[in-house]
Parts: structure tokens; C-alpha cells; sequence
């Protein structure tokens, strides 16, 4: 009895700690009571680290004023002190701990509250590489082709190879209407995407009815408003007639932690475990349960199916997590895999520190940090997806060979055209289907592969993908046996 009443007040009191911050976070009152060391031990001990810290910090002191006295130039001190404690973060190995200052916290801000107009990704810094962490459903980058995971290069031309990211986000962001092109690496080969910068859009949960009793729910990210947009989405579906649900997480980042836990809580009994949080000792475990504090009495029983992809991450996979062990079917490609939990402290000047303060496990205690987690059926995106076309410097014509001519070429076999080979190898045939798609698609017919071809073949596999999706027609053949 004492240990479940022990058990049930921890998780209250991390329960109540729970703050809105960026990708996931969560303030926790890690170290739940204390101890009092022997009086001895005590005095040495302290004794012992303010005369090390004391040490460390006048050695940093002096190379800080070494530099400000005998450098050959004249020096920001605030670019040094800014320096040093980017230094000491970089240390950790983590691109999810950074220090942000004025600009890039206000960055941050404008990110989360999705007020901003750009183009629609998340970025990080990792190895002085810029790489896109995520990229948001029904955004200009989305519809472009962008992936998380790939390097950003160059913006309009400019490198911005080891610069702060910050600096790739001043150049990527603009008027709306604009274009900007990102210039990325994916493996070994690099690609361009043009794409016109607009207003991230807030609305998180669209919805629609894939036959008479099976509805659909695709959650881009987990903010404010997801939960109220979820619980009306359910009930318009319901109205129509739903009888089962089809929840997609692909492509998402993740969100607000607060919003994960509401919706997972919606699918799972009060009482049942959502997520685990760990802190630095063992100890420190907080486990959160569905509830109706969490959920409001708002309970979803229809059966159901989550669809995932790499793209799926944060908050996503928690509500994955949760759902799949629950026995909820999850069906697509392997989750991103970010089972870390993030805090933001504020600092003097309006800068402020992102710092990881815990993990966070699934109901059974699994870390899925850089593992992810499997599906029950493992279903891959069309062949033409996966494909990925080259920088293009000169338009392609007939007698050219090259990788972007074979992409080109599965492309239009994907919408049904006939290229006549699939090797790379620019013929009449590859040509003619060429003109036959630009007349379609009513651009220039110059029967060559430029660059506004190419952008334009994106969309239109983009949108056929919408049409012919294998990943959600086996969640339909689930749900329908």
C-alpha cells in the first residue's frame, strides 16, 4: 500500500511539471527527497569542488583575456562568451542541446508557435552541418521533396556549410509568395529544391472518410490547438458514419508533450501506463497514465490503425508507442527514433538554453533513442519516392546519360507514360513523353529536362502518391478482415 501511495504521488508530482517547449519538454523535480552526506565528507567534499571550479574558472578567465589582449584583431567579448558556452554544449555530443541567443530563441519561438512564414522544416546543428530534423506536412517543403535527414548546403547559392544554424534560417526565411532554392545532400549526390515560401499553416488534424465506415485523421504535429482539433475531427467522422479510424503520423516532428498524452489517453483505458520518463539516477521515474484529467472523458473505441514513417518522431512516437501497446495495429516504415526529453531555461538577455533533462521510455521501458520503433507491418513507399534527382546544372536532351534521366524516366512510368527504357539513357521515346508530360502539366514543351521540369515531376508523383498509397490501403485491409 505505502509503496503504490509513494508510486501514485511521484507521478503526480512530475505530472504537474509539465511545460510547452519546442519539440518535447518537460520540467522535472528530478530528485525526488534527499540525503544528508556524514558532516565530514561533506566539508571536504565542498571544500574540495569550490576550489576546483575555482581553478577552472580563472584558467578560462585567463585564455579569455589572453585573447582579448594579444589576439592580432580586436575581439567581441560577448562573441566569446557566447563561444565558450556553445563549446561546452558541443562537448555533450547532442544536437538537441544548444544555446540560443536573442535571435535564435526568438526563432525558436516563432517556429513553435507556427506564426512564421517560410518553408517549413526544423533544422539542427550536427557536426557544423546544417540538416533538416523535420519537415512539415502541407508545406512548401514538404510538396518540394525535402527529407529530414538531409544536409543543407547551400541557400540560393550561398554556402552555408559550418555556419550556426540561425544563419541558415535568416537565409531560408522571407516574404511570403518569394523563392528560395536549397541546395541539399542525400547519401552521396546532391540535389536542388525550388520552392516558393508561404505561411506555415496551424491547423494540425485534417480528416476525411476513406469508404462508407472507415475514416481517416492525419495529425502533422502536436501544438495547442491538436487535441480540441482531434476530438472534433472524431465526431465529424463519426457523423458521417466512421465505424473505424485510420490515425497517420507520418511526416510528423512531434510537438507538445501535453498534446501527445491527451490524444494517446483518448485510445487507452484510464489507468493504463502512456509513457516513462527517466532521469539522470534510476530512481527519478515518473510514468504517466490515461486519465480524464488528460483526456476529458473523451474515449475513442473504434478499432484503429497508426500509420508511421522515418519522418514520424518526438510526440509522435510517444503516441505510437502507446497506442501500439495497446495492441492498435501501427502500419508504414520504422519511427525517426528521439527518445529524449528537452527543457528550455531562459538567460539574461533574452537568450535561452534547450538542454536534454531525461529520456522518455513506452509503456514496457523501452528507449527507442536512434532505434525507433517497427511497425506490425512493414509497408515501403512507391519505388519513385525513394528516387532522389542530382544538382542539374544544364538541361538534358536526347543522347544524354545520366541518374537524373533514370529518375526522370520512373517517374513517367509511374504516371503511366512510356519512356522506352529505364537505364538513364536519353532516346526519342524518353524525349517524346517528356513533351507529352509538360503539355499536360502546362509548362514550357521543349521536350528536355530542365529544371522546372523537374520540379514539376516532384509534384506530380507527390500527388499520385496521395492516390495510389500503399501504406494506407493496408491499413484499410486490416481494419476491413
Amino acid at each position: 500500500m505505502d509503496s503504490n501511495k509513494n508510486s501514485s504521488q511521484q507521478e503526480n508530482q512530475a505530472k504537474n511539471k509539465i511545460i510547452k517547449t519546442g519539440i518535447i519538454a518537460l520540467v522535472l523535480g528530478i530528485l525526488i527527497g534527499f540525503f544528508i552526506p556524514r558532516p565530514q565528507a561533506k566539508t571536504a567534499s565542498n571544500t574540495a569542488v569550490k576550489s576546483s571550479s575555482k581553478q577552472k574558472s580563472e584558467y578560462v578567465d585567463s585564455v579569455k583575456e589572453l585573447i582579448k589582449s594579444k589576439y592580432y584583431q580586436p575581439v567581441d567579448e560577448k562573441k566569446l562568451d557566447n563561444g565558450s558556452i556553445k563549446g561546452m554544449l558541443d562537448s555533450l555530443d547532442d544536437p538537441y542541446t544548444t544555446y540560443l541567443d536573442k535571435k535564435e530563441a526568438q526563432s525558436l519561438t516563432d517556429t513553435i508557435s507556427s506564426s512564421i512564414v517560410g518553408i517549413g522544416i526544423t533544422v539542427l546543428e550536427k557536426n557544423k552541418m546544417i540538416v533538416i530534423d523535420s519537415v512539415l506536412d502541407g508545406t512548401p517543403a514538404k510538396k518540394s521533396g525535402l527529407k529530414a535527414n538531409d544536409v543543407i548546403i547551400k541557400v540560393d547559392g550561398k554556402s552555408i556549410v559550418g555556419k550556426p544554424a540561425a544563419k541558415a534560417t535568416k537565409l531560408i526565411r522571407g516574404k511570403k509568395g518569394t523563392s528560395v532554392k536549397i541546395t541539399v545532400k542525400r547519401g552521396d549526390h546532391e540535389a536542388n529544391f525550388k520552392m516558393e515560401r508561404d505561411t506555415i499553416p496551424i491547423e494540425t488534424v485534417k480528416h476525411k472518410m476513406l469508404d462508407k465506415n472507415i475514416g481517416y485523421l492525419d495529425v502533422s504535429t502536436f501544438s495547442s490547438p491538436t487535441t480540441d482539433e482531434f476530438k472534433k475531427s472524431i465526431k465529424d467522422l463519426r457523423k458521417s458514419g466512421a465505424k473505424k479510424l485510420v490515425v497517420d503520423m507520418r511526416g510528423n516532428p512531434g510537438g507538445e508533450l501535453q498534446q501527445a498524452l491527451s490524444l494517446s489517453s483518448m485510445f487507452l483505458k484510464d489507468g493504463q501506463p502512456i509513457m516513462q520518463v527517466q532521469g539522470r539516477q534510476k530512481a527519478d521515474l515518473a510514468v504517466y497514465r490515461a486519465s480524464k484529467k488528460l483526456d476529458g472523458g473523451f474515449k475513442i473505441t473504434e478499432p484503429t490503425v497508426v500509420l508511421t514513417d522515418g519522418d514520424s518522431a518526438s510526440a509522435a512516437e510517444i503516441f505510437t508507442a502507446a497506442l501500439k501497446n495497446n495492441k492498435i495495429k501501427v502500419v508504414g516504415k520504422k519511427t525517426f527514433g528521439k527518445g529524449t526529453v528537452q527543457r528550455v531555461v531562459d538567460l539574461p538577455d533574452d537568450a535561452e538554453l534547450k538542454m536534454t533533462v531525461a529520456k522518455w521510455l513506452t509503456p514496457d521501458g523501452t528507449w527507442i533513442n536512434h532505434k525507433g520503433i517497427k511497425p506490425d507491418y512493414s509497408v515501403d513507399y512507391p519505388k519513385y519516392l525513394n528516387m532522389v534527382f542530382n544538382e542539374i546544372k544544364t538541361p538534358l536532351k536526347v543522347g544524354d546519360v545520366s541518374s537524373n534521366v533514370k529518375v526522370f524516366q520512373v517517374g513517367l512510368t509511374a504516371l503511366g507514360m512510356h519512356p522506352g527504357n529505364e537505364k538513364g539513357i536519353f532516346d526519342e521515346a524518353t524525349e517524346n513523353e517528356t513533351k507529352n508530360f509538360q503539355n499536360q502539366r502546362k509548362i514550357n514543351v521543349n521536350g528536355t529536362i530542365d529544371e522546372s521540369t523537374i520540379q514539376e515531376m516532384i509534384r506530380a508523383l507527390r500527388d499520385l502518391s496521395k492516390q495510389q498509397d500503399p501504406m494506407q490501403q493496408k491499413a484499410v485491409e486490416i481494419l476491413n478482415n
